[in-house]
């Protein structure tokens, strides 16, 4: 798994990579913050870091704006981008890498950012929702096959698998906004909602693997804290019994019209936990697992898998 510091310099020393100039940096241009990586070889596996993250907001200036980007606000993406590539050169990168995703996608005027880019020097892709999915995959697992893995974002649900050959993917919308404010923030009770958004999601995702090796959910340490009563550092990349889940849903449902309002307006950041219980729920029933392992993986780092792979750096590791 490539989503933070492994291999056998994992302490955290800065170790030269196993082949000069193999470091790259990897930036996430996300909805609501850009995220940037920095990876390299050691040891034939690759080591990821994490390297700085700006709060940039993209996707409520576009509603803000009609779906376009001001010119002000391209000069900050032109600064905010240059100052993470910056950052990554000075750990040695000798390529950067960028990804717009939802938020750029859906600009109208993505193409002026994506000049303004390279100009600078820097190429930006701007991926599709399916693309995306393919990244959370390739962040998550390394490229390992025979994994399931999920990322339920702001914006959209990203759903990926690896059996055999390519990666195959799914792009769902709503995110857990949309969910909250569609199903839940109005529901007269639990059970209604819980049962309207997995008939939705039944409907969006038919076509899920069984007999996958292993459950991976990126950003769910939020709901898989509320479940276990834990901090989220604890429930990090650890398991999350099917089980335990399932009496935290139980009881949601056992509350009465009174109870349950009253309880949904106590919980902190219940439009991204009640979404992202019914998530985990439904991918584990429908998948045949019996635990999610929780994963903290930043998308970038699928860009750091992809570009190693392709150049041949790891073994059994294809390029997806």
């Amino acid at each position: 798994m490539a989503g933070g510091e492994h291999g056998p310099d994992a302490g955290g020393r800065a170790d030269r990579p196993d082949c000069p100039g193999a470091v790259v940096c990897a930036i996430d241009l996300g909805s609501r913050n850009f995220k940037a990586v920095v990876g390299r070889i050691a040891g034939g596996a690759i080591v990821a870091r994490p390297l700085d993250k700006v709060r940039m907001e993209l996707g409520e200036h576009l509603a803000e704006n009609r779906g376009s980007i001001s010119e002000a606000m391209i000069a900050r993406i032109m600064d905010a981008l240059d100052a993470l590539a910056a950052g990554g050169r000075a750990e040695g990168a000798t390529e950067v890498l960028v990804v717009g995703t939802r938020a750029l996608r859906e600009a109208r005027n993505a193409g002026a950012v994506v000049r303004a880019a390279r100009v600078s020097g820097v190429e930006i892709e701007v991926a599709s929702g399916e693309r995306e999915a393919e990244l959370a995959y390739l962040s998550a697992t390394g490229g390992a096959p025979n994994r399931l893995v999920s990322d339920l974002g702001s914006q959209s649900l990203e759903v990926a698998w690896r059996t055999e050959g390519a990666i195959e993917s799914r792009c769902v919308e709503p995110g857990y906004v949309g969910a909250w404010a569609a199903w839940f923030a109005h529901a007269p009770a639990f059970a209604r909602a819980r049962s309207e958004y997995d008939a939705f999601l039944a409907r969006s995702v038919d076509c899920l693997p069984g007999g996958t090796g292993q459950l991976l959910c990126l950003a769910s340490n939020t709901a898989a804290s509320y479940v276990l009563g834990r901090p989220k550092a604890e429930v990090a990349n650890r398991p999350l019994p099917h089980a335990a889940l399932d009496a935290v849903i139980r009881r949601l449902e056992g509350l009465d019209p009174t109870a349950w309002r009253e309880h949904r307006d106590s919980i902190a950041r219940a439009e991204k936990i009640l979404p992202g219980l019914v998530v985990l729920d439904h991918l584990m029933r429908r998948s045949g697992h019996r635990e999610a392992v929780v994963v903290e993986a930043e998308l970038p780092v699928g860009l750091v898998v992809e570009h190693f792979a392709r150049a041949g750096a790891l073994r059994g590791i294809g390029s997806g």
